[in-house]
């Protein structure tokens, strides 16, 4: 489950789920910094994984932190899905479309 947000510039994910998934946090250099929706600045270390979504499999760059709500631990931003992917908020009918 993951949280479609399209004010995200980016791609979010906790850094609990990477260890999940192997990525070693030790060996990555790069580091980057956002500013939360709260006016406070936190820090990411960004990695390409696979995503599946509607039946499509893409690598995408994931910024990993580990200032993520528990409730949140994957926020779907602008660059690497909203780019990827046809949305549709229907909020009449309920219900939102990946495509």
């Amino acid at each position: 489950m993951a949280l479609i947000d399209s004010g995200a510039d980016v791609c979010f994910c906790s850094k609990k789920i990477g260890e999940y998934l192997n990525i070693s946090f030790k060996k990555i250099k790069r580091v980057e910094k956002f500013l939360a929706a709260n006016n406070k600045f936190f820090l990411t270390q960004p990695e390409a994984v696979n995503l599946k979504v509607a039946g499509k499999e893409l690598r995408c760059e994931f910024h990993f932190t580990d200032v993520l709500p528990e409730l949140t631990p994957i926020i779907l931003g602008q660059v690497g899905f909203f780019d990827k992917f046809r949305i549709i908020f229907d909020v009449k009918k309920g219900y939102i479309e990946v495509k």
